[in-house]
C-alpha cells in the first residue's frame, strides 16, 4: 500500500481481472497496477492489446484508481477495459491532485455496465488518500477510442472521449492542450433487457461536468449512437 515509482515498464497481450461480482466497491483493475497511492509516479510506460476487467468499479488500461499521482509519457493502445463503473483508456478513477500528462490513448474500447467511461479517465473519482486540487489532464491525445455502455437500471450514464464524468461532491478537473482525433460513444441497448437509461450524457470532451478547459481540440469523425 506504499507509493511507488514505475518507469519504462511495458505490458503487451495480457489480461487482468479483479473484484468480486456483486460487491459495490474495491477490486480496482489496471494493466500496470490496480491502484496507485498518493505520491506514486508512473513514467514512460505502456499497455498494449490487453484486456482489463474489474467486476466492481475503476478499471483503467494503465491504472484502475489513482490518488495524488503523476502519470507522465504513457501509452495505451488496442486495449479492452471493462468495469461496472468508471472505465478509462488510461485511468478508471482519478482522485484530487492527480496529474496525467503527455499521454496517448488510442484504439481502446472502454465498456461499463453503468455510469461512466472516458478515453483518458473514466471519472474524477473519490480517493481516500488524495490531497491537493482537482485532477489535471495536460497534453494528451485520445484517438479512435470507443466508449460503450449497456446500462439497464434506468439511471444516467456518461460517455466521452477524454473524461466520462467529473465525479461526485462537485469534484472538478482541469483540461489543457488536449486533442481528440475521432472516436465513438455508444449506448448499446441491443445487449440489454430493453430498458433505456434515464438519460445519456455523451460528449467529445466530457460526458458531464464543468471542467476548466484551455486549448482542447477535436479533429476527425465522431459518432454518438444512442
Amino acid at each position: 500500500d506504499n507509493a511507488f515509482i514505475l518507469e519504462n515498464c511495458h505490458v503487451t497481450n495480457s489480461s487482468v481481472t479483479s473484484g468480486k461480482d456483486g460487491d459495490t466497491y474495491g477490486g480496482y483493475a489496471g494493466g500496470l497496477a490496480g491502484r496507485a497511492k498518493s505520491g506514486s509516479v508512473i513514467r514512460n510506460c505502456s499497455v498494449k492489446n490487453t484486456v482489463v476487467t474489474c467486476l466492481t468499479q475503476d478499471a483503467g488500461a494503465l491504472v484502475g484508481n489513482i490518488g495524488t499521482v503523476t502519470i507522465d509519457s504513457a501509452l495505451s493502445c488496442g486495449n479492452t477495459v471493462n468495469s461496472r463503473n468508471n472505465s478509462g483508456g488510461i485511468v478508471g478513477g482519478a482522485g484530487p491532485g492527480a496529474m496525467i500528462i503527455n499521454c496517448i490513448s488510442e484504439d481502446n474500447v472502454c465498456c461499463v455496465k453503468s455510469y461512466s467511461a472516458g478515453g483518458i479517465v473514466g471519472a474524477n473519482a473519490w480517493n481516500s488518500d488524495s490531497a491537493g486540487e482537482y485532477p489535471q489532464i495536460v497534453n494528451v491525445l485520445s484517438q479512435r477510442n470507443t466508449m460503450k455502455s449497456a446500462r439497464t437500471d434506468g439511471s444516467t450514464l456518461y460517455l466521452a472521449l477524454i473524461v466520462g464524468c467529473r465525479g461526485t461532491n462537485d469534484n472538478n478537473m482541469s483540461l489543457k492542450n488536449c486533442l481528440v482525433s475521432s472516436g465513438t460513444a455508444l449506448y448499446d441497448y441491443t445487449i440489454t433487457t430493453g430498458k433505456y437509461p434515464h438519460a445519456a450524457c455523451v460528449g467529445i470532451v466530457i460526458g458531464y461536468g464543468s471542467p476548466s478547459v484551455e486549448s482542447v481540440y477535436f479533429n476527425g469523425a465522431y459518432r454518438s449512437l444512442y
